[in-house]
């Protein structure tokens, strides 16, 4: 990594707070003081010695400086800039965990403060302009983190392997290292069916998840730990089934092929690391469960890290981007849970490391498994910074797992991506304006529609269609072209026969809102006051649950749609106005394209009236 030797005399400022943050330090020799504007002046909120790293969150948020940074005595840094420090994270596995360690470890403090809330110091008030701030990401960890909750229940099944007497050896291991744990009963579940090794990988997990739900259900538990010793006997392969179903869309989700490979009769850091992991896969509809889920995974990932920053060296490459994907999934369902740039940001760097450990050719579903993860974790980030970087990444990411999710051999998986493809596109359209993403976006969504169809999976289907919605009704803005348009109200329509206001209020808002941009835009094309008409019935639907829910932005967006009606409805109206000229559709004929009108099955609800 490029660096610039500095020097600072006492009392220079570094950076100030709410300064653009185009480079990072590491602090060689004396002290740098964090202050920040407070109602009183400045308050202090961190004294770094040599060593540490600072200026590093405004990079990976592509935010402000949150704060700001003066000499105290000679002071020698040496500074990076954004662009060597990002390159840097994605070449670099070793300064990629380097990172990560200082960043959980910042975590780890403050997840420190929740045993002993007297210490945390008040947050001072900060302006609405500036970036979030670690200060704040942490304050909020600690507010909002209790330790509270129902008690969790953890099974270990019985292993399978060459050596019966290994197996069982390795099971009492598994249990008593997880040992006694506040809020948590690890208990062996000493029999369980035998599953025919004959059966394909598919057929046996499909009977494995069976027989779990059964023992779950049985047992009133919450996961079950399931594994086998596979020659030569140096391995633990460990599977996880979680009693209640999880969002399997979500950044980190474990998918039922997943496996955490440890050595066997590991140490006590990975037992951590075996937690975590048990615990990001546990899913509850039981909210008190949820809250202890939480606080568990959060301090069994911070103990868990040591162990991930050096693994045993005598792991294969496939078994230490094992550990590192589902340490990353660990992760990546923390920061979904707590919705922070800088967890998403620590998966992103673990799963960049995992894939540095493997090769597509060895390793090539879980090759495919983690990149996935790292486009759906650098979405997250996208969405949360407004970055065109993390976009971009994520299409790379997205591309490389379908070379191996198929259509026709893991069609959910396939869809799932393209689904969230078809959105990173779209955003980077907003941001680049560039049509063809515009055009891809929409064939992604298309695609994505072929297996999440009406029938087998209609809350996918609307969820696709709204996203669909959303981009072809700017295409149709762009060309001035009533078909795409009519297509977007279609797609809309469709949607809201699944989307209703009884089973999801929100969700139904949100392609309300999207019906009445389609109209709106659709109306500015026709001049027709039927269009505009339906525009402000969407709107007024959208506005009437958000200012219920209290969804304040939400209603603030509605109205603000519900008057640019009003004035497009007064513009058609003024005397003499003529109508515009309105281009024909050609795009849909380019080589390679796909029809919308062909791959859009909206059951017909948009017609025009």
């Amino acid at each position: 990594m490029k660096q610039e030797k500095r020097t600072f005399k006492n009392g220079t400022v570094i950076f100030r707070e709410n300064d653009g943050s185009d480079s990072m330090f590491v602090l060689r020799k004396g002290n740098v003081e964090l202050t920040k504007a407070g109602e009183k002046g400045p308050v202090m909120l961190a004294m770094l010695k040599a060593g540490e790293m600072f200026g590093e969150m405004g990079i990976l948020d592509e935010g402000n400086r949150s704060a700001t940074a003066t000499a105290v005595g000679d002071v020698v840094v040496d500074e990076t800039s954004r662009i060597d420090f990002m390159e840097a994270l994605q070449t670099e596995p070793g300064m990629a965990l380097n990172v990560m360690g200082k960043l959980v470890e910042r975590l780890r403090i403050a997840n420190e403060r929740l045993a002993h809330p007297t210490t945390v110091e008040k947050s001072p008030a900060r302006k609405s302009s500036a970036a979030p701030s670690m200060l704040g990401m942490l304050k909020k960890l600690v507010t909002t983190t209790a330790v509270s909750g129902e008690r969790l229940d953890i099974r270990v099944a019985p292993f399978t392997g060459e050596l019966p007497e290994a197996a069982e050896a390795q099971h009492r291991h598994v249990v008593q290292s997880l040992g006694k744990r506040k809020g948590i009963r690890i208990k062996a579940q000493n029999k369980m069916p035998i599953i025919d090794p004959e059966l394909s990988r598919d057929e046996r997990l499909i009977r494995m998840d069976e027989l779990a739900r059964k023992c779950l259900s049985a047992t009133d538990s919450d996961m079950l730990i399931w594994g086998d010793i596979p020659p030569p006997g140096t391995t633990l392969h460990l599977r996880f089934f979680s009693a209640d179903a999880d969002d399997d869309d979500r950044p980190g989700y474990f998918l039922p092929f997943t496996v955490l490979t440890l050595p066997v009769d590991f140490g006590p850091e990975l037992a951590e690391l075996l937690l975590a992991v048990a615990l990001a896969a546990t899913a509850s509809k039981d909210e008190s469960k949820r809250v202890r889920l939480g606080h568990a995974l959060a301090e069994a990932l911070y103990a868990a890290m040591p162990a991930v920053q050096s693994l045993p060296h005598d792991l294969t490459g496939r078994e230490r981007a094992a550990i590192q994907m589902c340490f990353g999934n660990a992760v990546a369902t923390l920061a979904v849970q707590r919705s922070t740039v800088d967890l998403f940001q620590v998966a992103a760097q673990t799963y960049r490391a995992a894939l540095e450990s493997m090769t597509q050719e060895d390793s090539a579903l879980e090759w495919a498994i983690t990149n996935k993860h790292l486009g759906a974790v650098l979405q997250a980030i996208a969405e949360r910074s407004r970055g065109s970087d993390a976009l971009a990444a994520a299409v790379d990411a997205f591309g490389a797992a379908l070379k191996f999710f198929t259509r026709t051999e893991m069609p959910v998986q396939w869809a799932s991506i393209q689904n969230r493809l078809g959105l990173v596109l779209y955003k980077l359209f907003l941001i680049a304006g560039d049509t063809e993403m515009l055009k891809l976006s929409l064939a992604a969504f298309q695609a994505s529609i072929q297996v999440f169809t009406r029938k087998e999976a209609p809350e996918r289907w609307a969820e696709v269609m709204n996203n669909f919605a959303q981009a072809a009704q700017v295409l149709g803005e762009q060309l001035s072209n009533i078909e795409v348009l009519e297509k977007a109200v279609e797609a809309c329509r469709g949607a809201l026969e699944i989307r209703t206001r009884e089973k999801n209020p929100l969700l139904w808002a949100a392609t309300q809102n999207t019906l009445g941009s389609a109209l709106f835009l659709l109306g500015k094309v026709t001049e027709e006051q039927q269009d505009l008409d339906g525009a402000n019935e969407a709107f007024g639907r959208a506005l009437d649950v958000y200012q219920k829910f209290n969804a304040t932005r939400l209603a603030m967006v509605a109205e603000k749609n519900l008057s640019r009606v009003k004035e497009l409805e007064k513009e058609i109206s003024r005397p003499g106005r003529a109508k515009h000229q309105v281009p024909k559709l050609d795009w849909e004929k380019e080589e390679g394209a796909q029809s919308l009108a062909g791959n859009v099955k909206a059951g017909k609800p948009g017609a025009r009236q």
